[in-house]
C-alpha cells in the first residue's frame, strides 16, 4: 500500500473578512451574509484544521461574527 501525504481535514471555502462578512471578491462584500466556524475560510490556519484550533477559531470568530450580525440587524 503506498503511503503519501494527504490532507487530514479541510476548512470550508466561504471567503470572509475578519468581521465575519462574506466576501464576493477581494474587496467587495456580499450584503447581509455572514459566516463563521468550519464553513468559513478566514485563512488563520490555512487549509489545515487541527482539533483544538478549529474549536478556538469557531469560538473566537463565532463571537465576533455574532456581534457584527447583531449590529448589522
Amino acid at each position: 500500500m503506498p503511503v503519501r501525504p494527504t490532507v487530514h481535514y479541510c476548512m470550508g471555502g466561504i471567503l470572509m473578512n475578519t468581521q465575519g462578512r462574506v466576501r464576493l471578491s477581494g474587496t467587495q462584500l456580499t450584503e447581509g451574509f455572514f459566516t463563521a466556524g468550519e464553513c468559513a475560510c478566514i485563512s488563520v490556519h490555512r487549509a489545515n484544521r487541527l482539533g483544538s484550533n478549529s474549536l478556538l477559531e469557531c469560538a473566537v470568530y463565532g463571537g465576533i461574527t455574532g456581534r457584527n450580525i447583531a449590529e448589522y440587524v
